[in-house]
């Protein structure tokens, strides 16, 4: 599915799949592939993990709580993959496989790209099959929309280019490209 980070969601985090539902158990392997556009400020927050999504070096840790499941190892690669595993081996149930998808948050800065980040999941079970792809894309535009022009002395919104004064210089433009290059016909006022 999609959602949007907008400009009021920047700085804070977001849940990449909160509403997920239980799969089946047996999984000991969670993999989640990152895509779409990275900046450096892009983030994946999961338990007390922060990780930056476009990192300069591979990234790993032990025994990790996510969201209320304990006992987590977990790895991330310069090719944007986030592989979750028990620390003690053996697989997670379904309902583990929830609330550790849903335990999974992005964050972004001010002042990033705006485009599509992609999280990709799949499922690796004991047997070694693995799942379809199940896709969560944020887009990110954290930009907000330019009010072009609002004065004490205009009545209401309006389109600055709509102004006499802009329509002037637009015309006088327009007059100089016909006198320095020689074609087209200049502005005639009627």
């Amino acid at each position: 599915g999609d959602s949007f980070y907008g400009g009021a969601d920047v700085g804070s985090s977001k849940a990449i799949a909160p509403r997920v539902d239980a799969s089946q158990g047996d999984i000991p392997h969670i993999i989640v592939t990152v895509g779409g556009v990275a900046d450096a400020a892009d983030q994946l927050i999961f338990g007390e993990v922060t990780q930056l999504l476009n990192p300069n070096a591979a990234a790993s840790g032990s025994n990790i709580t996510i969201n209320g499941v304990a006992g987590i190892d977990w790895s991330y690669s310069t090719a944007k993959v986030l592989t979750l595993t028990r620390t003690a081996g053996g697989a997670f149930t379904a309902t583990q496989v929830r609330d550790l998808e849903r335990g999974l948050n992005f964050k972004t800065a001010p002042g990033v790209t705006n485009g599509a980040r992609t999280f990709t999941w799949q499922n690796i079970d004991a047997a070694g099959n693995t799942s379809a792809a199940s896709t969560q894309t944020f887009n990110v535009d954290a930009l907000a929309p330019v009010v072009k022009s609002f004065g004490d002395d205009l009545v209401g919104w309006f389109d600055i280019e709509s102004l006499p004064i802009m329509q002037q210089a637009r015309r006088d433009r327009l007059d100089a490209g016909v006198k320095a290059f020689g074609i087209g016909a200049a502005f005639l006022e009627r």
